[in-house]
């Protein structure tokens, strides 16, 4: 996966670029599966830090390297090369 943007496409936090989006099912399913938490632990920690992903991860109770991992920008899915 390149981080590099696409065909005029941005680089994203994730799915979304505010963070933790958890009105998008998309940003949710991202995220319960980079963390391997389900939707109800989320939700929680969302609801408690906020939707920064370094800060959701702290709430968590997720290890450094999970804090840094969380800090680090992905390419949306749409923004991947097809090629």
């Amino acid at each position: 996966m390149s981080l590099e943007p696409k065909h005029g496409r941005t680089v994203l936090y994730g799915p979304t670029a505010t963070g933790v989006d958890l009105s998008s099912p998309g940003s949710v399913m991202f995220w319960t599966r980079f963390w391997n938490v389900t939707q109800i632990q989320l939700r929680i920690a969302v609801s408690r830090a906020g939707p920064s992903p370094p800060d959701v991860a702290r709430e968590l109770g997720l290890g450094s390297d999970a804090i840094r991992a969380a800090t680090v920008p992905v390419a949306a899915p749409d923004a991947v090369s097809q090629g």
